[in-house]
């Protein structure tokens, strides 16, 4: 009995690895039409890099911002509303916009005021200060600071972002993480899983863990780098548009380490139901979900015929289970 059921395994394995090799071709084809693509989108390498941008040389008042030019780099700043602005340094090519779903921002009111110290780029809602290091502050409108950046590097094909971070903040997002909700509290683990002393560094790569993770497993499925910090000064949330593999951990410092692209971000003050809004705004809201999208959803790997997600649905009616969808998953 028991060698008829390891044969019956066998040559079921056998025919599913057969089903499966007849999408040999496509996935070939996808593979060459993707490597094309990337190849041809594919950013040159932007110079040799730095370990800071030099001194701030000078600064110029333009339509809702200013742009600030040092030894080594340029420093764009444009206020998108008055507590939402967008932070470009370069040099580096701009991203393409594609994670962008509104681009037609309202002209914001602004003021550039200069001292020996630094120079202080104002909306009524938010500062942002930029020092002649190219560190930058950011304030609300009662001067509280919510954020303290330190001078960015330049890598050959990245960027290397920092920022302080105050012993009592917390900070949440990065999209999928099987992790810590305060990511501040995460730490790395051993090979035997037991914890260490040292911060977990959350990876920038989206990866299909097919069912097969833990606490601590990282990268997952969907990885976002957008954070928000929440302190007793207030909070705030700052969302890189660049799409590259990355690497970002939380200790006294916040550490944002891009393998390439471009370092643009933005930068939102108010309360966390506030800057959410301002994320949204920028990236795009999903519409209100039919009613049958909150009732049941089956789906499997392996239903490989018309007959047998019929046969599926028609179980679930004879036994008087609810179901409200089923999905077809990528074998198919």
């Amino acid at each position: 009995m028991t060698s008829f059921k390891e044969l019956k395994n066998k040559i079921r394995y056998l025919s599913g690895s057969l089903f499966y090799l007849t999408f040999a071709p496509k996935a070939w084809l996808y593979s060459r039409q993707r490597d094309w693509l990337e190849k041809k989108y594919q950013m040159p390498p932007t110079g040799e890099g730095f370990d800071n941008p030099g001194k701030l040389l000078r600064a110029e008042s333009t339509q809702s911002g200013a742009n600030f030019y040092f030894e080594q780099a340029e420093l764009e700043i444009c206020f998108l509303a008055e507590d939402f602005v967008r932070i470009d340094w370069k040099p580096g090519i701009p991203p393409i916009p594609y994670a962008i779903a509104r681009t037609n921002w309202q002209p914001v009111q602004t003021h550039l005021e200069e001292t020996p110290e630094r120079t202080t780029l104002s909306s009524s809602a938010l500062k942002v200060s930029v020092s002649f290091d190219g560190s930058l502050t950011m304030c609300d409108a009662q001067g509280n600071i919510l954020r303290s950046e330190l001078p960015p590097q330049k890598k050959p094909d990245g960027w290397l972002h920092k920022a302080q971070l105050r012993q009592e903040e917390h900070i949440y997002g990065l999209g999928e993480r099987a992790n810590r909700l305060n990511l501040r509290l995460a730490r790395e683990t051993t090979e035997k899983g037991e914890l260490t002393d040292q911060p977990k560094s959350f990876r920038m790569w989206n990866y299909d863990a097919a069912g097969k993770y833990g606490p601590g497993s990282d990268p997952m499925y969907i990885s976002i780098p957008v954070y928000l910090g929440l302190h007793q000064q207030g909070s705030y949330l700052i969302f890189y548009e660049n799409s590259y593999e990355a690497r970002f951990t939380f200790a006294d410092v916040a550490t944002a380490d891009f393998d390439g692209g471009a370092l643009r971000y933005y930068f939102s003050v108010g309360s966390p139901a506030q800057v959410l809004s301002r994320y949204t705004e920028l990236t795009g809201r999903a519409p209100l979900p039919p009613r049958w999208a909150l009732g049941y959803h089956q789906s499997r790997w392996g239903y490989r015929t018309e007959q047998a997600v019929r046969e599926t649905a028609q179980q679930f009616k004879a036994l008087d289970l609810p179901l409200s969808a089923i999905h077809m998953d990528i074998d198919v």
